[in-house]
């Protein structure tokens, strides 16, 4: 991906010298935006498979497979050793591109964040439904809606994926009704 950008870059500052662009100029532009297109697609589709299951990641050779054991065995025999497709000093001038299906600290980050955020989940629907059944008072309850409402909303603008008005909306609102009913339920049941 990183040889492709270059020679879009490339490309580009030849039409910005000339001042101008030719038909030759705009089908290789063409051309070269396609291809990265297509790489990226095809990394994202890697990483998504990768991300899945990493076991059995048809991208990842492994020595466990009865194909691919004898395929780096036979290049083992030929004196062909793996290593790695980028040099280190090579690689270090590139900038880093997300999540690849090879990158093990990408796909721990991704588990703890799972785990965070489920954790978060609990702590934000049990934490609220403790306070008012410790604390049993409508006052307090709708207080303590009120605030971790607007907690939830101002987290969920800040720290979602998705920027999108209507899905934080829907996001809130569905936080909301399920502190709301369970107002309901406690209120009713210390009548």
């Amino acid at each position: 991906m990183h040889y492709i950008r270059k020679r879009i870059i490339d490309e580009t500052a030849t039409v910005l010298k000339k001042g101008e662009m030719d038909d030759e100029n705009s089908k290789a532009l063409s051309s070269l935006i396609q291809e990265y297109c297509t790489a990226v697609r095809e990394r994202e589709f890697m990483r998504d498979l990768a991300y899945r299951d990493w076991d059995t990641c048809p991208f990842h050779l492994k020595s466990e497979r009865p194909m691919e054991r004898d395929l780096l065995n036979y290049l083992k025999a030929s004196g062909v050793q793996p290593e790695r497709a980028v040099p280190w000093y090579e690689g270090e001038l590139h900038p880093v591109l997300p999540g690849a299906p090879w990158d093990y600290p990408s796909a721990s980050k991704t588990r703890t964040q799972r785990y965070a955020l489920a954790i978060l989940g609990v702590l934000i629907l049990n934490v609220p439904m403790i306070l008012m059944v410790l604390v049993p008072s409508t006052a307090m309850s709708l207080v303590t809606v009120v605030v971790c409402t607007m907690v939830f909303a101002i987290a969920t603008a800040y720290f979602s994926p998705t920027k999108l008005p209507i899905e934080l909306l829907a996001a809130t609102a569905a936080y909301a009704a399920v502190l709301v009913v369970f107002v309901g339920g406690t209120t009713e049941s210390a009548k």
